[in-house]
């Protein structure tokens, strides 16, 4: 009966080492989705509005046409585009770009490099840096 109790003992002993010198694994960590932030969506009437994102187009609360999310791209001749965005769904129900049309242009998809509508170069994304120099495109010190 002692040795019973004891094997019970060791094994229970074991159990709450096992417990509690174990490491904890981190906790997931929250990855921001398309519908936790802004974008600025532009309609085919060409209103202005910004709105939180979602993969449908939405309509315009000024005319009722249907918006896409806008983004701004460069070409080194001609300057900035406006980039419409068409968003999908991919297998782990996450949001990612799709499809993309340069002013009133054809829809194209993400594989093919985007151009500029008169020269025909490729396209450069703008990005939106607090640190970047408006005038130079470099970054500021501490930035």
């Amino acid at each position: 009966m002692i040795s019973l109790y004891m094997a019970l003992a060791t094994a229970a002993t074991l159990f709450f080492v096992w417990r509690f010198w174990r490491d904890e694994e981190p906790p997931a960590t929250y990855q921001r989705g398309l519908t936790d932030v802004f974008l600025d969506w532009r309609c085919e009437a060409g209103h202005s509005f910004r709105m939180l994102g979602q993969v449908e187009p939405r309509l315009c609360p000024t005319c009722g046409k249907r918006a896409y999310p806008v983004v701004r791209f460069q070409c080194p001749v001609h300057g900035p585009f406006e980039v419409a965005v068409r968003y999908s769904v991919n297998e782990e129900r996450v949001a990612h770009p799709s499809q993309f049309r340069v002013g009133a242009g054809e829809w194209v998809t993400g594989e093919a490099p985007l151009t500029c509508p008169r020269c025909q170069r490729p396209l450069g994304r703008v990005r939106k840096d607090p640190f970047e120099d408006p005038a130079s495109g470099e970054r500021k010190p501490g930035g």
